[in-house]
């Protein structure tokens, strides 16, 4: 997990004292965009769309897309956002590095922007809808895939706690463990040690399922002196690392570690951690010497849903491609893609930590229900409604432009 890759030269202007940090999670975004419109130019050919068409088309998805994922987001984490007042929920939808995006908002909002480009682009293009479907499922497949990535590399939209009986699933252990400071899942693992409550940095309390499981650093201090340690949480990277109760903390980061009425030098730099750092570094008198210790806190182990996702969504875009020939009726290749993606996110939803609704279901749980009975409606409806296709017809291929009986005039495109 790398939260922020590297620093944009010459910006400490922009967000002092770090500066401007290239974020992993956008850049995985970045990725996924040229992906999808690299691999859409040539996929949209067969059906009468041209590659600059493609960009366009990607561009409104994109945006459109974006601004419905961070509004079903905000609707899901509502008590994150306290601020009813226009200015205040407009404040909280921009600021999208605090946390984030849902993936079925993104859904609705890329299929508004859909419709706004096909009133006024496609139809007047001439193009068949159904064929162009076919076109965008493995797109958007591919997309999912990269996007996820950027889940990982933020330390977002993890699973739940994976128990040491249960860390023998595939990359349940090499995969499952997050830097402690620089991750999301910091807020939602501590507590205030004044109140004993999760708050996260806007003051908020997060989620109640896991929160005062783990220690920001891997130990705990003295309340009387936070410069004592007064615990050392067993098997973490903390005790791996050599620190022992009754440890002085003299500096913090080549910080001298002050304690002042405000509190200390070690919880104010672990309440605001520079972009861009993992590792913990220690100055502690111990026994009438000083040493040094650096290590890098980390999360207790989750289910890596990000690349279980990534993962099945690599395989489902294969399928796609795969199962194309063989659609008898053009739109299939989407409802394929709604079928395969709502199973797989109802799955993987079930071993992820999110508020549930009725029936002990997430929102994206019932969402996956409806998205399902939707690829199987629209299935029924292709099949009463759009003229039977020969095996292994390319996309773009129009039945009635070829004599009945006859499967050799069918032309040959590239997937």
């Amino acid at each position: 997990m790398r939260q922020f890759l590297f620093p944009v030269p010459f910006t400490a202007w922009f967000d002092p004292p770090d500066g401007f940090w290239l974020p992993g999670y956008g850049l995985m975004l970045l990725l996924a965009f040229v992906v999808v419109v690299a691999w859409g130019g040539r996929r949209s050919i067969p059906v009468g769309l041209p590659a600059p068409k493609v960009q366009d088309m990607a561009m409104v998805l994109f945006i459109t897309g974006i601004v419905g994922a961070r509004i079903l987001y905000m609707y899901q984490y509502s008590h994150k956002y306290t601020d009813h007042t226009f200015t205040g929920l407009l404040i909280g939808f921009v600021s999208i590095w605090k946390g984030g995006l849902v993936v079925y908002g993104a859904v609705f909002g890329g299929f508004t922007g859909y419709l706004f480009f096909r009133h006024y682009v496609i139809k007047r293009m001439g193009i068949n809808s159904w064929q162009l479907a076919d076109v965008v499922a493995p797109l958007l497949a591919i997309g999912m895939a990269v996007g996820r990535i950027g889940c990982y590399l933020n330390g977002c939209c993890w699973g739940q706690v994976a128990l040491e009986e249960c860390q023998p699933v595939p990359l349940g252990t090499i995969c499952g463990q997050f830097p402690m400071l620089p991750a999301h899942a910091r807020t939602q693992l501590c507590y205030d040690v004044d109140t004993f409550k999760q708050v996260e940095p806007d003051g908020t309390v997060g989620l109640p399922q896991i929160f005062g499981l783990q220690t920001s650093t891997g130990f705990s201090v003295r309340t009387d002196d936070p410069r004592v340690i007064d615990a050392v949480e067993r098997g973490s990277d903390a005790e791996k690392a050599g620190l022992k109760s009754g440890d002085v903390i003299v500096r913090v980061n080549d910080l001298v570690n002050e304690t002042t009425p405000g509190g200390d030098t070690l919880s104010g730099l672990v309440r605001r951690w520079p972009k861009g750092g993992a590792a913990l570094k220690l100055g502690l008198q111990r026994g009438g010497a000083e040493i040094t210790i650096e290590y890098t806190p980390r999360t207790i182990t989750f289910f890596p849903t990000q690349i279980y996702e990534t993962v099945s969504m690599l395989l489902l875009t294969l399928l796609l491609i795969c199962y194309q020939p063989f659609r008898r009726r053009d739109g299939m290749v989407m409802v394929m893609l709604m079928l395969g993606y709502a199973a797989h996110r109802f799955l993987n939803e079930a071993i992820r930590i999110e508020p549930t609704y009725a029936m002990g279901l997430t929102l994206s749980q019932w969402i996956s229900v409806l998205i399902f009975a939707a690829g199987l409606g629209l299935g029924v409806f292709l099949q009463r409604t759009q003229p039977r296709l020969p095996l292994g017809a390319p996309l773009g291929f129009t039945p009635a432009a070829v004599p009945s009986g006859s499967v050799s005039a069918v032309p040959t495109a590239s997937p």
